[in-house]
């Protein structure tokens, strides 16, 4: 059987990676929710290194266009920003700048939410993933 730390590697994501996006499937995500799925994966870590973690995953998820970033309104609806993967990662880090050198609190810099290419992604390895362990007997 495939390990689902293999099964992610082929989908070109890490763990943390993957637990993202499986967890956001229903709802919006905060960027504090995902350093504490690296904080996990990463004990340890110097926070510097959790950032630059952070930075490149999320980098890697927009320009695959298997997430949207962005803050949510008075009503607490999700507002996508837009730009491309680059300009809204700089946006990530300019936020995250003005904590004064702190990791972000729930709530904080930014939200996530799949876009419908992540949703087929989740899809698709969790339908995988669920026959491995699930295998039909009459096959």
């Amino acid at each position: 059987m495939t390990h689902a730390s293999e099964r992610l590697n082929e989908l070109g994501l890490n763990v943390p990676e993957g637990e993202f996006l499986l967890s956001t499937r229903d709802d919006a995500s905060d960027l504090s929710y995902f350093l504490g799925l690296l904080d996990v994966s990463h004990r340890g870590e110097p926070d510097a290194c959790l950032r630059k973690m952070a930075h490149e995953s999320m980098r890697k998820l927009l320009a695959r266009g298997l997430i949207q970033a962005g803050s949510t309104n008075d009503d607490g609806r999700f507002v996508t920003w837009q730009g491309a993967a680059q300009e809204i990662v700089h946006r990530v880090e300019r936020e995250w700048r003005k904590l004064g050198g702190r990791m972000p609190r729930m709530y904080e810099v930014a939200w996530f939410r799949l876009t419908p290419a992540g949703d087929a992604l989740v899809d698709m390895h969790l339908r995988t993933l669920a026959d491995e362990l699930f295998p039909d007997p009459d096959s």
